[in-house]
């Protein structure tokens, strides 16, 4: 069972987020490691180093969600990169200002 291990606010830089955008939650994290398109992500931002550069927390594979009233609903997998990384051939990006974020560390074990 997963549980939250810890919590915290912070203020981070203005980053790109690249990744692929889905209608739903479905099974999609299969495919991004089957098919390397993290391994992808982490070339193109030159690294994960790159990112934690400026934001110690970076550099961790993210499912992101979007819900916005009188709009549809967005899941997202990918990566926080640097705001100037250039986006890979099949990939679509969200640029995010800087600003304040919540995290939180999870911990447990991939469900098969």
């Amino acid at each position: 069972m997963a549980e939250i291990i810890k919590t915290f606010k912070e203020t981070v830089p203005a980053m790109r987020f690249i990744g692929k955008k889905y209608p739903d939650f479905g099974g999609w994290w299969g495919d991004w490691f089957s098919n390397g398109w993290f391994d992808l992500l982490e070339k193109a931002m030159g690294g994960v180093d790159s990112i934690l550069k400026i934001w110690e927390n970076g550099g961790g594979y993210v499912g992101l969600e979007r819900r916005c009233e009188g709009q549809p609903f967005e899941y997202w997998i990918g990566m926080f990169a640097s705001a100037d990384t250039k986006v890979p051939e099949g990939f679509e990006k969200i640029d995010f200002p800087a600003g304040g974020l919540g995290t939180c560390f999870i911990y447990g074990k991939t469900c098969k």
